[in-house]
C-alpha cells in the first residue's frame, strides 16, 4: 500500500514526494463526534525544518490509493522542541469553542440559530447545523464556555456535536441506518476488533416543559400550570432482533428504564415528544460499543456506517456487524506505514 501525506504548517509544507519532500517521523489525528475535539501531532525528524508560532494553522492530507483526503484542520496548540526532532501539536474549532466565553438571550430562535450563533463568536466554521425545535426563549450564561452550551443543546434536542477533518463544526442529527458507507474485511482490511453490548440503563425518555402552551395555546406558554401533563413527550427505544441491529423507536411510550428530562425552553407537548422521540432515535443507533484498527482508511468520516465483514465467531463461522463511526484517528510511523483506528 502506496501511503503519500501532505502537512502544512503555517508557511511551511512537508511532504513525502515533490517539492516539499521532507520525511516526517510521525502523523497522528483524530476528530469525531460527541463533543470531543480533534487533535493532531506532528513529528518532525529534523528540528531546524520550521519554526512554527502558537495559533499557525495546520493541515494534514493523506492518500492511501483512493486519492487524498483531508484528515485535520486546524491551528498549532504547543511546539516542543527536542535535540533531533520537532514536535508540533494541535487543535482543531473545537478549541475555539471551549476558549470562548459567550452570553446572551434569544427569543423565538431555533436551537440551530443559536449554536450558529455560538459558532460565529468563536470563530470557527460552521459545517451542518441541524435547526431544531424553535424556544420561545433561551438564555445562554457565563460560565459555561460555547463548547458546553453547544454541548447541552446537542443534548437536549438528539443531535450530535463534533468535528470533520475539514475543521468544521457540526450539530446534527446522526445519518440514520441503511447501506454502509464502507466495507472492511477481517484478515483484509481488519486487524483487531473490540465490541460488546452497550450497556445503557436507560430505554426510553420523557420530557417535561413548562408552561400552558400546550393546553391553553402558544399566547399561554409563559403560564405556570398546576398540570403539566399538556406539556410532556415521551419515547421508547425497541430493541434490535439481535444483539447488533439497530433498535426502532415508539413515540408516546415508555419502559421500565425511564430518564426523565425537565426543560424549561420548551413550552409545547409537540415539541417535548419531538426531543423525547430524537433522544430515543440516537440511543437506537448505538446496540454495540467497541473499537477496530485496521489497514489505513483516509476516507472514513466520523458519521459513516462501516460494514464489518466476516468476523470470526469462535465456532468456524463468520458474522457482519454494520455500526456507525463515531470517532476516527489516524496513526503514520515511517517504520510502519499507517493504521486506522475507528470507535464505534
Amino acid at each position: 500500500m502506496a501511503i503519500s501525506y501532505s502537512v502544512s504548517i503555517g508557511a511551511a509544507s512537508f511532504a513525502n514526494e515533490g517539492r516539499d519532500a521532507r520525511p516526517l517521523l510521525g502523523i497522528e489525528t483524530e476528530v469525531g463526534l460527541g463533543g470531543g475535539g480533534g487533535w493532531c501531532l506532528i513529528r518532525l525528524g529534523d528540528p531546524s525544518w520550521g519554526d512554527p508560532a502558537i495559533g499557525d494553522p495546520l493541515s494534514v492530507e493523506l492518500d492511501a490509493g483512493e486519492g487524498k483526503t483531508t484528515v485535520f484542520t486546524g491551528e498549532v496548540e504547543g511546539v516542543e522542541r527536542r535535540a533531533t526532532a520537532l514536535w508540533i501539536r494541535g487543535r482543531d474549532a473545537l478549541a475555539k469553542l471551549a476558549r470562548t466565553e459567550v452570553e446572551g438571550s434569544y427569543e423565538e430562535a431555533s436551537a440551530g440559530f443559536i449554536v450558529g450563533d455560538l459558532i460565529d463568536q468563536a470563530g470557527a466554521d460552521k459545517g451542518e447545523i441541524e435547526e431544531g425545535p424553535t424556544f420561545p426563549s433561551y438564555v445562554v450564561h457565563r460560565g459555561p464556555r460555547a463548547l458546553r452550551h453547544i454541548q447541552m443543546l446537542a443534548e437536549l434536542i438528539g443531535v450530535e456535536t463534533g468535528s470533520d477533518g475539514e475543521g468544521k463544526v457540526h450539530f446534527r442529527k446522526p445519518k440514520p441506518a441503511g447501506a454502509a458507507d464502507h466495507r472492511l474485511v477481517w484478515g483484509e482490511d481488519l486487524l483487531e476488533i473490540a465490541i460488546e453490548r452497550s450497556a445503557t440503563p436507560v430505554d426510553s425518555f420523557v420530557f417535561w416543559g413548562e408552561g400552558a402552551g400546550g393546553s391553553k395555546g402558544a399566547e399561554r406558554s409563559h403560564w405556570l400550570p398546576t398540570d403539566l401533563s399538556g406539556v410532556t413527550g415521551e419515547a421508547k427505544v425497541e430493541p434490535g432482533a439481535t444483539a447488533g441491529e439497530v433498535g426502532s423507536v415508539s413515540p408516546g411510550s415508555r419502559g421500565p428504564l425511564v430518564r426523565t428530562v425537565f426543560a424549561g425552553a420548551v413550552r409545547s407537548s409537540d415539541v417535548a415528544g419531538e426531543l423525547a422521540k430524537a433522544r430515543a432515535e440516537l440511543l437506537a443507533l448505538r446496540p454495540l460499543l467497541g473499537h477496530c484498527s485496521l489497514l489505513g482508511r483516509p476516507e472514513v468520516q466520523p458519521g459513516e456506517w462501516i460494514e464489518l465483514a466476516d468476523l470470526p465467531t469462535g465456532e468456524d463461522g463468520s458474522a457482519t456487524l454494520t455500526l456507525r463511526a463515531r470517532r476516527v484517528s489516524h496513526h503514520f510511523a515511517i517504520e510502519r506505514g499507517l493504521l486506522t483506528r475507528l470507535e464505534f
